[in-house]
């Protein structure tokens, strides 16, 4: 049968039915978007030069005629018949002059779709490689170069590039600066500075001989450095001086990040770098960057490089709540600068942590910083006051102005915190108010670690345990170098775990000096109904003899499940130091506590006690006072004043200011048995600001007096312990404030409900009072 005319109008329509040519024209366009965007991300990635993508649109465009006249080829019905009888060629055999006859008769060269796929593959390939090729002479194969070798992988990278330079004799610091400033910026917070001889291969590529050149032909030389900063800066000859001028930008954006300038004699080159280069970090760490961290160096007095890039070192370190890193790059930058005031403070800060708060040598560089202190801007030299005045009522009043003349500041709402959760007596800070000031630090510094520390110790303080896991996981992201950790995962282990977590934790513990589990005992003080976080540790501490921390932590431990005999025990035993048996069994009488007469009268009868120590001496004036024994009270006070002046003399500040608060408080005990409790409360309060801090007592000569909303603030600082939780409910509901009132009962009763026998009528008071105000308990 004769085949149809293909060339008639019926024909051509024909053919482009049979074609489906609208079909490959979409397919072909959804394909050429793809590459076109496959094109653009090598171009990113691997640097590929800008006429990559226009090479790219050609290729296509040219693909999209082979393509057509394919589909227009495998149409013709000849194709198919000659297909059949292989008389197909198999090469070009067509003469470029004939193409349109050919074409028109299905006889162009055998286009199938294979062929032409193959021929796109091909053209890409070429494209894209000698694209490669073209960035690989261009950059001498920096852009192929392994991950860790690319400074901005490596590290914040920072070019210092070549100054310019006018006036004087000033050529040679055109290149030089570039060497000098970079060794110095070099490892500072975190900068990577680029290799000067990179710096200046790169400037030779891109700007060649070329005298001045403008900021955005500087920012390219140092986007090809890989670094994500620029240093461009001038030398200008001013007479017998000269003046440096950098300029900070972000390489991406062109932002300027800020400026620094000195100025000084040519012939103190490297003074000058110096200055410059602290000038430089200045402005770097004040520029908000997220990529650095945030530092206020205009606190920073040093005019040393190596001891302000120790002391960042430090920072780093202690940021992460590395303290052991902290205190060895401290102590570096002290080393350096003997006059660096906020280095003193921040090692004697690390110290604390480290070790303990009290530890001598965090004493010790805290005041130094404060001989220092003259020397810092007034913000922080507040703050150096603040933490140095730690124990002190100064350091309350001075935490509490750093936050009210500087809200923003994180650092002074941790101070505030750090001083409400150590100082709670003489602060009068409830655990709501110390936990919210934590909270406004991380508020303000969400990734600062130590700022977490005592929020996990606050969570357990009020057995949440929901609250404790969370602020444990943040503060573990953080804290992932910090040996602090292992006394707060412990603890979360010995309150909350499983069997295997428990022992795990035991191991924990058992494997630490004797004075980090104190110090884990001593700061995480739980919640009463968590008492057993406590005994894990007690018996460890008497291997290492701590004996004082060791009785003291255990009585806490046995009152807080309402186990007095127990406590009275403990006492008892000979290893008890006799001071603290003084003190323990005048306390919990004067409380309400049942001790027994007998006890009483051997510990802390003016014939007993031990006279060389004050707290003992006001232990026992109390109990005179209680007792209206009033000529050994007149004895005891005396003696606390003795002890007073001798202090004074040997020039001991510590010792006089607490004896003297000693005395003060003795005094106003004794005015307040005598029947005259508004003349005691100002003395025994003169005691309670200077470290006397019975707020339980001074709560219930506030009850006496009817003054129940000041007797709240003083209950409510003992946030662990039962029997001021019983007798805050007692205030609240004689405030009227039923829920409070409930609540603080409900802790009571939760918390002794397996007191011993003679405490338990305290326990059904307890329950009355929550049925007279909600009718359950």
């Amino acid at each position: 049968m004769s085949q149809p005319d293909s060339s008639g109008p019926a024909g051509f329509w024909s053919r482009v039915k049979k074609s489906r040519i609208a079909q490959v024209l979409v397919a072909y366009l959804a394909v050429s978007w793809g590459i076109l965007e496959v094109s653009e991300i090598l171009q990113e990635a691997l640097q590929f030069p800008s006429w990559v993508l226009g090479v790219a649109v050609l290729l296509l465009a040219i693909g999209l005629v082979i393509v057509s006249a394919t589909a227009w080829v495998q149409a013709h019905p000849q194709t198919r018949e000659r297909a059949a009888r292989d008389e197909l060629p198999d090469s070009w055999e067509i003469e470029p002059a004939e193409i349109t006859r050919s074409l028109a008769r299905g006889r162009l060269p055998h286009l199938t779709w294979a062929r032409s796929l193959l021929g796109g593959v091909v053209a890409f390939s070429l494209l894209f490689g000698f694209a490669g090729l073209y960035v690989i002479i261009k950059d001498r194969g920096r852009s192929f170069a392994p991950a860790e070798a690319i400074a901005s992988d490596a590290g914040v990278g920072l070019a210092v590039l070549p100054f310019t330079v006018s006036g004087g004799e000033l050529d040679e610091w055109r290149e030089g600066m570039v060497n000098l400033l970079s060794t110095n910026l070099d490892g500072a917070a975190g900068l990577r500075a680029i290799n000067g001889r990179t710096v200046l291969a790169r400037w030779d590529e891109l700007v060649g001989g070329a005298g001045r050149v403008d900021e955005p032909t500087s920012l390219k030389v140092a986007g090809a450095t890989g670094a994500r900063f620029a240093l461009l800066g001038s030398a200008v000859g001013i007479g017998p001086r000269v003046r440096l001028v950098a300029d900070v930008y972000e390489v991406e954006s062109g932002r300027p990040l800020g400026q620094a300038s000195v100025e000084g004699s040519p012939d103190s080159v490297l003074a000058l770098v110096d200055r410059l280069s602290i000038e430089v970090l200045r402005s770097i760490m004040g520029s908000g960057q997220d990529a650095l961290p945030s530092f206020d160096l205009a606190s920073i007095t040093t005019s040393s490089v190596p001891a302000l890039k120790a002391f960042l070192e430090g920072e780093t370190a202690f940021r992460q709540a590395n303290y052991g890193a902290a205190v060895a790059a401290y102590e570096r930058a002290v080393q350096v600068d003997t006059t660096f005031a906020l280095a003193f403070s921040r090692l004697g800060e690390a110290y604390g942590w480290k070790e303990y708060a009290s530890h001598p040598l965090s004493i010790q560089n805290r005041q130094r910083a404060l001989e220092l202190v003259d020397r810092l801007p007034e913000r922080q030299a507040l703050l150096v006051r603040a933490d140095a005045a730690r124990g002190t009522y100064e350091a309350v009043e001075l935490a509490r102005e750093a936050v009210r003349r500087y809200p923003d500041d994180p650092g002074a709402w941790y101070l505030l915190g750090e001083v409400f959760y150590h100082q709670r007596g003489q602060s009068l800070g409830s655990w709501e108010e110390t936990d919210e000031a934590f909270t406004r630090a991380v508020e303000l510094d969400p990734s600062f670690a130590p700022y977490w520390a005592h929020r996990v110790d606050i969570a357990f303080s009020v057995a949440d345990s929901a609250l404790a896991a969370g602020r444990l996981a943040e503060y573990e992201r953080l804290a992932v170098k910090s040996d602090n950790l292992r006394r707060v995962e412990a603890a979360m282990a010995f309150a909350y775990g499983d069997s295997a977590a428990k022992a795990a934790a035991r191991r924990t513990l058992e494997s630490l000096p004797g004075q980090e589990i104190n110090s884990y005992l001593a700061a995480l003080t739980p919640d009463a109904r968590l008492w057993r976080i406590w005994d894990e540790g007690f018996r460890m501490l008497e291997r290492d003899e701590l004996l004082f921390f060791n009785h003291f932590n255990r009585v806490r431990s046995s009152l807080a499940h309402g186990a007095l005999e127990e406590a009275i025990a403990g006492l008892e035993e000979p290893t008890t130091p006799a001071g603290l048996r003084t003190c323990m069994f005048v306390v919990l009488h004067v409380v309400g506590l049942p001790v027994g007469e007998a006890r009483l009268e051997s510990a802390a009868s003016l014939a007993n006690v031990d006279t060389t120590a004050g707290w003992p001496l006001n232990c026992a004036a109390m109990y005179a006072a209680n007792e209206s024994r009033w000529d050994d009270h007149r004895m005891l006070v005396e003696k606390l004043d003795a002890l007073t002046d001798r202090a004074r003399a040997e020039g001991d500040e510590d010792a006089e200011r607490l004896n003297a608060a000693l005395s003060s408080w003795a005094r106003g005990f004794g005015e307040w048995k005598r029947g005259r409790p508004e003349a005691g409360f100002p003395l025994m309060e003169e005691g309670r600001r200077n470290g006397v801090s019975m707020t339980e007592i001074s709560g219930d000569l506030l009850m006496e007096m009817g003054d129940y909303q000041q007797a709240v603030r003083h209950y409510r600082t003992d946030w662990t312990d039962p029997v001021a939780r019983l007798k805050l409910a007692q205030a609240y509901e004689l405030l009227g404030q039923s829920e409070k009132a409930h609540e603080a009962y409900a802790y009571f009763v939760e918390a002794w409900a397996d007191a011993d026998p003679e405490l338990q009528p305290m326990v059904e008071e307890a329950k009355r009072s929550m049925v007279r105000l909600r009718g359950d308990f």
